[in-house]
């Protein structure tokens, strides 16, 4: 027993260090890099003015590599329904965000998207707070489709909090946080599942699917961005 448990042991370590690296993904002018090691990595990318750097720690299941930050978005969601409100009133209170211009909701068909409380004040009431560090948002349901669905974001960051708005039987959302850093174009990684295949890393959505993203295109006329999606390969540097 003892000697299985000895080479199980071995594979996984040899496993681990044939996959630690460095690999390096670009794009036009932004760049994305991931220094795998056999229980860290560092995440690094930029854009443009944006960049950061991210580091956490790495936990090897079977072949899939789980990501963790060492910094994550504590919060708690509360979801409850009044029954003084009109039927398609919606409420959403967010606390303990510093400066409201550092979040949203967002509102989000497909691959399409905009943000809620930038558009027409007739359509969304915004109240703040200052002594409770609140904001709370009012709107009607009717603005939406059920097609799209509405998420709390901040910005700068990939922090997605979905609000299950097409529940009848929820109006009032809260979203408290706990302690959270000022943190600017930075990357939360919880659980995130990566696969290395052929020297490549390859990012894995919340189903396990191979993640997509749309890339830029150059033309001799303009610069745009594709339609189309492809893989984003992080190939490992040599």
């Amino acid at each position: 027993m003892n000697k299985i448990l000895i080479i199980l042991l071995i594979l996984t370590a040899f496993r681990a260090y044939s996959q630690e690296g460095l690999y390096k993904y670009s794009d036009f002018d932004c760049s994305e890099s991931f220094l795998i090691k056999s229980d860290s990595f560092v995440y690094k990318h930029s854009c443009g003015f944006i960049f950061g750097e991210i580091s956490g720690t790495v936990k090897y299941v079977n072949d899939t590599l789980l990501l963790n930050s060492n910094i994550q978005p504590s919060f708690t969601l509360k979801e409850t329904f009044d029954s003084t409100s009109n039927n398609d009133t919606i409420v959403v209170t967010i606390k303990n965000v510093d400066f409201p211009n550092h979040y949203g909701l967002r509102v989000i068909k497909g691959d399409d998207y905009y943000d809620l409380n930038l558009q027409d004040r007739n359509l969304i009431v915004v109240m703040y707070d200052n002594i409770e560090n609140s904001s709370t948002y009012s709107f009607t349901s009717k603005i939406l489709s059920r097609k799209e669905n509405l998420c709390f974001i901040l910005y700068r960051t990939n922090l997605e909090i979905e609000i299950d708005w097409k529940n009848s039987e929820i109006n009032q959302f809260e979203i408290e946080f706990n302690d959270l850093p000022d943190l600017l174009d930075y990357h939360f990684f919880t659980n995130k599942k990566v696969v290395i295949n052929q020297e490549n890393l390859i990012l894995l959505d919340k189903e396990g699917k191979v993640e997509t993203t749309r890339y830029i295109v150059k033309t001799k006329k303009k610069i745009k961005v594709s339609k189309n999606k492809k893989v984003k390969n992080y190939k490992k540097s040599t």
